[in-house]
């Protein structure tokens, strides 16, 4: 969230020969429905302010006054004793009814936490200070949670490697649903990210990407039974659905959609290959109901069909060559 303020009778400007206190750089917040707020406030007019909302912290707080049982390591969720109950307050986020929370949040600390060290209560009543709302950077993220971490790493690895050399343009255009690459400035220093990397940022922390601009796909592993897939947008400007506040419910279904369709290839492309112990549990034996019935070889080509089907295959005359002798074959009788 980032606030713009504006005066109602001019520019919140101060009187000549007045000098206003230099307000705190960062101020940490813990409020009692979103958790831990951080606000950066700017030292001069008009006083431009990020307000950083974490959405984790807040379905943490709605969850403790149900009350729910569940254990939240490191921002996230790592044992849930009803996890319908908590997907129902995470869902709760992406409604229409969460822009007047976001408002009332913000309008709760910004003006009597915040402004008042840099504009007095008095100076913002008579120049009707007030701040506009938009909507910069948001984050939007799933988690999958493993009973054991073997498993989720040996299926983050497939992922990684099946997944980073099959991925084209055409393909991650469609992840991010866009028509065409991400548009270049010629302002700009640098033309836009528009690559898949995988980067190891410590000892066994994997974190796949996809950089389409300033939108971001990544999946990486939280602990050691957490898989997260995550979509980010660093300015909310490319989702091509407006920033204000009021959009809020635009934006965070632009970017389920992206996480979506990002989990679908992930899944569809790991669905395509068959893991090491299952071609060894083929042969096995294994039963149908109460009755045994015996493996698969893989290396038996199967029952050879009846001789005059066999013949019928491979001895059909042509009507301008006379037919041609067959080579004898298992289970055949040769015939001219």
């Amino acid at each position: 969230m980032t606030g713009n303020g504006h005066a109602g009778f001019g520019r919140g400007t101060l009187e000549k020969g007045q000098t206003a206190p230099r307000p705190r750089p960062t101020s940490a917040i813990m409020d009692a429905q979103w958790g831990h707020i951080t606000i950066k406030m700017a030292g001069h007019p008009p006083f431009g302010t990020q307000i950083i909302l974490n959405g984790h912290e807040y379905v943490a707080c709605q969850a403790t006054k149900r009350p729910l049982t569940f254990t939240n390591e490191d921002n996230c969720f790592t044992q849930i004793a009803a996890a319908a109950d908590l997907a129902r307050i995470a869902d709760t986020l992406s409604e229409a009814r969460t822009v007047g929370r976001l408002v009332q949040v913000c309008e709760r600390w910004i003006y009597s936490v915040c402004l008042c060290f840099a504009l007095g209560f008095e100076e913002q009543e008579r120049t009707g200070f007030r701040y506009a709302y938009s909507v910069y950077q948001v984050e939007y993220s799933r988690n999958l949670l493993f009973q054991r971490g073997g498993q989720l790493d040996q299926v983050f690895q497939r992922i990684v490697d099946r997944t980073r050399a099959r991925l084209d343009v055409r393909q991650v255009r469609t992840l991010f649903g866009a028509k065409r690459r991400p548009h270049w400035h010629r302002t700009r220093h640098s033309a836009p990210r528009f690559e898949v990397v995988v980067e190891t940022l410590a000892y066994d922390l994997t974190v796949f990407k996809i950089h389409f601009g300033n939108l971001t796909l990544k999946a990486y592993t939280k602990g050691e039974h957490v898989l997260r897939i995550e979509a980010t947008a660093q300015n909310t400007h490319e989702l091509r659905c407006g920033r204000v506040v009021d959009r809020f419910p635009q934006i965070v279904a632009r970017l389920r959609r992206m996480l979506e369709r990002f989990m679908t290839t992930l899944d569809c492309v790991d669905a395509a290959f068959i893991s090491d112990e299952m071609l060894d549990q083929l042969p096995l034996p294994s039963r149908l109901g109460k009755t045994r019935v015996g493996g698969v070889d893989a290396h038996h080509h199967g029952p050879s069909l009846p001789p005059h089907g066999r013949h019928s295959a491979q001895c059909s005359p042509s009507p301008h060559h006379p037919p041609a002798s067959v080579r004898p074959t298992s289970g055949t009788r040769s015939s001219r």
